[in-house]
């Protein structure tokens, strides 16, 4: 992200937590199987292709603070939480940072995009299993259906990768060239 000045990148860190935190709210309901398509990943898979590993924490971090500060407040399990958001970034950002330092971008190859998002997916899926299941004994109530929907979440994060895959890739493109054009 060397092209952006402190001012663009401090503006561009609080534009794309807040849209965290509002994407956080925005789903569709998958009938059929309780599932649903969340879009709040979306901001952390563009400042992660498009700006790198760094920036990408930074916004799944505090995103996922913020969010979870007003969806919840917090709790002893808030930290908990913050894990699965701060995974996809570092998947991501860290394939992201290889094809940066060869002066590529990741978003120029769409099959490694594609499987990098769908490993992000799965590993927050685990993350977010493992989550609720330490969020049931930490406050106490009944964590066991957690396993049982294990393989319905792994479902639903698969859809769910392959939407945020064919949405945010031609989406990255265009804001990443429209970022680097205006800085």
């Amino acid at each position: 992200m060397g092209k952006l000045s402190i001012t663009h990148r401090l503006t561009l860190y609080g534009m794309l937590t807040a849209l965290y935190v509002v994407l956080s709210y925005v789903s569709i309901p998958l009938p059929g199987i309780n599932g649903k398509i969340a879009f709040a990943a979306l901001p952390i898979i563009f400042a992660a292709t498009s700006f790198g590993l760094v920036d990408a924490l930074i916004i799944a971090t505090f995103g996922s603070f913020l969010m979870q500060i007003l969806q919840y407040g917090i709790q002893i399990t808030t930290p908990l939480w913050l894990i699965p958001p701060i995974l996809r970034a570092l998947v991501i950002g860290i394939v992201a940072e290889i094809y940066f330092h060869k002066n590529d971008k990741l978003s120029n190859h769409k099959v490694i995009y594609a499987l990098t998002s769908l490993v992000a997916g799965l590993v927050v899926t685990g993350a977010n299993t493992a989550a609720i299941y330490l969020d049931g004994v930490i406050l106490g109530y009944d964590s066991a259906i957690v396993w049982l929907s294990t393989l319905l979440r792994f479902v639903t994060s698969i859809i769910t990768t392959v939407v945020l895959t064919i949405i945010c890739y031609p989406l990255c493109r265009r804001m990443e060239d429209w970022f680097l054009n205006k800085s």
